[in-house]
This record gives structure tokens, C-alpha cells and sequence, in this order.
């Protein structure tokens, strides 16, 4: 059963402080926070440090994209050395705290921040939350189901979180865009690649009195619809059961109509562009211009790539032999 609007959801959630592990003394130094003995690095103190983490919105459509800014700062006016900021080894997120670790303090994950130096990172949803493969969001985007959420960053000991609010949805309209062909193959090295086509969501998003055209960053192999005909005439909930979030999430708006979205089409021109035109429900035609960016399927053309020329590469090496 769907939790209800206005709840908190346990998939990102304000990281709760882990368990002392080792036994360590702290050393009073203005250059480190060393912990005597062997220290594990979410133990370092931090706490002289000033740590952030801010979202580009603090409201989102179930399933849209979302930008993370990560920051670090010595507030001092003396040079620090701390933890190397946005790894694993000295830090984790709310979202994936299975892989939250302990590492040793050592040379290897040490910096040093020079006065009032910061150091800063920005990342989508969708992209490896560091320099581990795990998701910043763990589909990619915010949540689908309307609610308030946190999301959380520790670094060392000291820990920064954002709050987001996920707002219900109508879904309005869908429609796909065929892109470029991708040269696939079922049996890598036994079966030559064949064009495969692919296509984009473009959704039409009802929420707080406004229409939201919406472009999935993702490609699908096949033209299906979120939801039947049937299903989409009666503008569903988003996050009804009868919808297929999955075709489309991790999408980015684009445009917004003050009038609710009668009908949507999208064309995409050999740049893979995209012109995208709807009628409102006072029968004006809109059309907008979306220039090509599709990073996650870019991302995913890229690993399925390397991929298909492994097996290849391995299939030739075995006709040698």
C-alpha cells in the first residue's frame, strides 16, 4: 500500500550517527584531527570544518532528476589538513549506508584546505555518487511517491543534510520521440550487431495548478506508453499502480503551461533534437525546442559498448587458439 501524502519515506533519510567502532583519543592540533591509535576516518573530527549539501529545488515532480552540491570548507584563517572530501573512504550518503565504511587515516585520504579554501562538487541523480558506482538517488531521481525527504552527507565525524519535498502529480499526457538506432547484439562474437531503435518519454506532469513538459533523460528499446490510453484519458496519479514510472523516471522539465496539457507529440531531427508541440485545453498549440541531452542513456550506450567489444575481443582470441 503506497504511503500517503505528507509522510516520510525511508529511502532518503537524515543519516543517523554510527556506532563508535574503535576506541580512539582525539589529539588537540589546529593543523589535524588525528585520532591516537588507529582511527577510523568517519571518526576524524571534522567538526572544525563546515560541511554542506544544497539541491537545486526544493520541491520535485515524482521521478524528476535533481542536482546535488556537495561542499567543504576551512572556515579558518589558518591552513587545515582533513579528510579528502566526496570518497567513500572518509564519507558516505544516507542513501546508500550499507556502504558506509571505516578506513584507516592515512596519508592516502588527507588534504590539505588552505584559508577560507573550499572544495566543492556538483552531481545529478543520476550519476555514481563518488568514486564508487552506486547512484547519488537511489533510482537515479527523486522519489516517486509525494512526501518530505532528507538526504544526508557525512563526512568524517560531522554530518549535513537537505531537505526536499516531492509534490503528487497528474499525469497528463505521454509520447515517445524515436532517436538513434543502437547497433546491439544478443550474442556478442557469434551475432553481428544489428540496429535496435530506441525512443525517449516526453511527459506532460500536472502539479500545483501548473503543467510541466517533462524530457526522461533514459532511452527505451521499445515505443510503449507509460500507461494504457484507457489509463492516461483519465490522468492518473504519477505514482498510480497503473503507470509505469520506470519508462520515464529521471526526467527533467523543460517548459511549463500556465493551461492544463490537452494532447502531446515530439519529433526528434537527425541531431536528435527534439520539436515538441501540445495543445492546452483552451486549444492553443505550443511548441518547444529541446536541444539532444540524454546523459543516462548516453552513460548506459557507453558500458553496453565496452561490453559488446569484451565478448567480441574474447570470441576472436578463442578462433586464434
Amino acid at each position: 500500500m503506497p504511503p500517503t501524502w505528507g509522510t516520510t519515506l525511508p529511502i532518503e533519510e537524515t543519516m543517523m550517527r554510527l556506532p563508535l567502532l574503535l576506541p580512539a583519543f582525539w589529539a588537540a592540533s589546529a593543523m589535524s584531527g588525528y585520532c591516537q591509535g588507529a582511527p577510523g576516518t568517519l571518526q576524524f573530527d571534522t567538526s572544525n570544518m563546515k560541511v554542506t549539501i544544497t539541491l537545486d529545488r526544493d520541491t520535485y515532480l515524482p521521478g524528476e532528476s535533481a542536482q546535488v552540491t556537495f561542499e567543504v570548507s576551512n572556515p579558518s584563517n589558518t591552513s587545515v589538513v582533513s579528510l579528502v572530501p566526496f570518497v567513500w573512504a572518509t564519507g558516505c550518503l544516507s542513501t546508500h549506508r550499507d556502504l558506509c565504511g571505516y578506513s584507516p587515516v592515512d596519508s592516502s585520504n588527507l588534504t590539505t584546505f588552505g584559508p577560507g579554501e573550499s572544495k566543492r562538487i556538483v552531481l545529478n541523480s543520476y550519476d555514481p555518487a563518488f568514486d564508487i558506482g552506486p547512484l547519488v538517488m537511489q533510482t537515479g531521481a527523486a522519489p516517486t511517491h509525494p512526501g518530505k525527504y532528507r538526504i544526508s552527507y557525512q563526512y568524517g565525524n560531522s554530518t549535513a543534510t537537505a531537505e526536499y519535498t516531492v509534490i503528487p502529480a497528474k499525469l497528463e499526457a505521454d509520447t515517445v520521440a524515436r532517436l538513434h538506432d543502437f547497433m546491439d547484439s544478443d550474442r556478442p562474437g557469434w551475432v553481428p550487431r544489428a540496429p535496435v531503435p530506441e525512443y525517449v518519454h516526453v511527459l506532460a506532469l500536472h502539479a500545483d495548478r501548473l503543467s510541466y513538459i517533462c524530457v526522461s533523460q533514459s532511452a527505451e528499446r521499445r515505443p510503449d506508453l507509460v500507461a494504457m490510453r484507457s489509463v492516461l484519458d483519465q490522468h492518473p496519479d504519477f505514482d498510480d499502480a497503473h503507470v509505469q514510472v520506470g519508462l520515464a523516471v529521471g526526467f527533467k522539465r523543460i517548459a511549463t503551461s500556465l493551461v492544463p496539457v490537452a494532447s502531446l507529440s515530439a519529433v526528434a531531427d537527425p541531431g536528435e533534437n527534439l520539436t515538441i508541440t501540445w495543445k492546452d485545453s483552451e486549444g492553443v498549440n505550443h511548441k518547444e525546442f529541446y536541444p539532444a541531452s540524454y546523459p543516462v542513456r548516453d552513460e548506459s550506450e557507453k558500458k553496453e559498448i565496452e561490453r559488446l567489444d569484451q565478448f567480441e575481443k574474447v570470441r576472436q582470441q578463442r578462433q586464434q587458439w
